[in-house]
Order: C-alpha cells, then structure tokens, then sequence
C-alpha cells in the first residue's frame, strides 16, 4: 500500500492477418488508482484507462504497455481488461485479483514490548539412558 504496482498488458495477434482498429480499456476496483501507462496513450480516470486506438497489430505482432497502479488501502483488488477489434470482429477480456499489505512495520508486534520475559530457574537437563 502506498508503494507502485506496475502490471503490463500484452496485445499478441495470434491470426495469420493485420487486427484493425483495436480499442484497450482497464477498469480498476475502487482502491485502485492509475498513475502513469507507458507505450501507448491513455486518458487516466479514477475508475481507470482508456487506451488510445490501435490502428493495426500485423500477424504474430506483440504491442506491450505498462500501467502503474497505486493502491489506497490494503486488501484484494481487483481490475479488468477489455480489447475489442473491429476487423477481424473480435473481443477478449481478462481479470484478476492482486492483494495488497500495509507495511510490515505496522502490522508486525514488537516482541520485546508485548510479550512478557520468563526465565526459568532450573532448566530440565537431558535424560540418558
């Protein structure tokens, strides 16, 4: 939480002609917030990305982004992703959940503080036979 998370979406066209007119959008869970995409323009919102047009992908072509995310607060959040093409008609859509910590420095007990000391007096010693 707090911190970064960079996810990369890959665009791959797997079919043997050009894949026109792609459009790629990310929606985000509600403690999710888009900081910055990377190799292709976004218009960021606070319920996440809409990618500018991909004019074309060749066959077997790969188009990578990254997105940096920032969490708000600690827990499962989840996002998606949509690409849908006009030539060849095509849509596809992924989801996922991505858990998120508060820093271990808040969550961890300072053992020191907390639990009680005990010595013991006389410590059992080992039994031979």
């Amino acid at each position: 939480v707090g911190e970064d998370a960079v996810y990369e979406i890959e665009v791959h066209n797997r079919g043997v002609k050009a894949a026109r007119n792609l459009e790629l959008k990310m929606d985000l869970g509600d403690a999710l917030r888009p900081i910055q995409a990377d190799g292709l323009g976004a218009q960021l919102n606070p319920t996440g990305l809409v990618f500018q047009r991909i004019d074309e992908i060749g066959p077997r072509e790969t188009r990578k982004i990254r997105v940096k995310l920032r969490a708000l607060r600690q827990g499962s959040h989840q996002f998606r992703v949509e690409l849908s093409a006009i030539d060849p008609q095509t849509f596809v859509a992924s989801e996922g959940t991505t858990r998120f910590f508060a820093p271990t420095n808040n969550l961890a007990p300072n053992f020191s503080e907390n639990l009680p000391s005990e010595r013991v007096a006389n410590p059992p010693r080992n039994l031979r036979r």
